[in-house]
């Protein structure tokens, strides 16, 4: 199983990145690879369509300070964490 009972663990105590920003990270399947990333704008009004918001992994890592996938074997999270998930938009 890809995630069970996981908590991101917090790579630094600097969070000045999201302060106008809301993540969002959902994982398709626990048994596979696949999410979806995204980084939404606190704002009231629509801005277009959700997957103009999609992004990688690595950059709500490094913006939020954490590291969300750090229990899973590295080379897994570096496929999770550095893939595009624009790509995976169409199958999720």
């Amino acid at each position: 199983m890809l995630l069970r009972n996981a908590s991101p663990r917090r790579k630094n105590t600097k969070n000045e990145g999201l302060t106008l920003l809301s993540p969002k990270i959902v994982v398709a399947d626990p048994n596979t690879p696949k999410v979806l990333a995204f980084l939404f704008p606190h704002q009231r009004d629509s801005h277009g369509d959700i997957e103009d918001f999609l992004v990688l992994v690595d950059l709500i890592e490094a913006l939020s300070g954490f590291d969300f996938f750090s229990q899973l074997d590295d080379a897994l999270e570096t496929e999770i964490e550095d893939q595009d998930t624009w790509l995976n938009w169409t199958s999720f």
